[in-house]
């Protein structure tokens, strides 16, 4: 994967005149990847212009570029480590989660990074884990919540 040359420039300007976002995230352009290597553009990815933690949990999207505000990830003790898979899978997607419950996500309808789809990849190598920990994740929010935790909002 990688960036659109301009992504930091964007991404920064709409982080500098929303200080109220924890996040913001853009398009992307999707490309497949032959066993050849040879790269096979698939499009331009547009998700949702409003994310809910439910969506998040239930689609688990690729989000690409994503970018938060360093204050909140450290209020929320960053990415969590006691998830199913000790955090080194959908860890993008638990934070957003976390973040859409209460946090101003902001959305810039740009394509500004390229993702690589590729077979052999984390997340094609884990596909038949992500109901299991969506549901895990559903229940630790709903959990946190309840409890007041503050990694919860």
């Amino acid at each position: 994967d990688w960036l659109a040359p301009e992504s930091l420039v964007r991404l920064s300007e709409v982080a500098l005149y929303s200080e109220d976002s924890g996040a913001i995230y853009a398009d992307h352009y999707e490309w497949t990847e032959r066993r050849s290597g040879e790269l096979v553009f698939r499009g331009v990815k547009k998700p949702p212009e409003a994310l809910s933690r439910q969506w998040l949990l239930e689609e688990g999207p690729a989000l690409a570029p994503r970018m938060f505000r360093v204050g909140l990830l450290i209020k929320l003790n960053g990415w969590s480590t006691s998830v199913p898979q000790g955090g080194r899978l959908y860890e993008d997607i638990e934070l957003l989660a976390r973040l859409a419950l209460e946090e101003t996500i902001r959305y810039l309808p740009l394509p500004l990074y390229h993702r690589r789809i590729r077979s052999g990849s984390m997340t094609r190598m884990h596909e038949r884990l992500y109901k299991p920990w969506s549901r895990s994740m559903s229940a630790e929010i709903r959990n946190d919540i309840r409890n007041g935790d503050p990694r919860s909002l």
